[in-house]
């Protein structure tokens, strides 16, 4: 696997903990969001991972200057 699907794999796995742990907060009785901003949030984090995925496959170079590829030999 090259850098850039492992750090794609990287970016699907922190999608799905995020929605996952977003869901476990919605379902508590006293979590004071309301549905709109439910789908909102939820909508929030599918935008911000896609554009992080979309920052890896148009610059990787930029990409991984930025966050550092050696957070990738862990």
């Amino acid at each position: 696997m090259n850098l850039i699907e492992t750090e794609e794999n990287y970016l699907f796995n922190a999608k799905m903990l995020l929605t996952v742990l977003l869901k476990e907060h919605f379902n508590k009785r006293n979590n004071h969001i309301t549905p709109f901003e439910q789908i909102k949030l939820t909508k929030l984090v599918d935008r911000m991972i896609e554009g992080e995925i979309d920052y890896l496959h148009d610059d990787p170079d930029c990409y991984f200057e930025l966050y550092n590829q050696d957070h990738l030999n862990n």
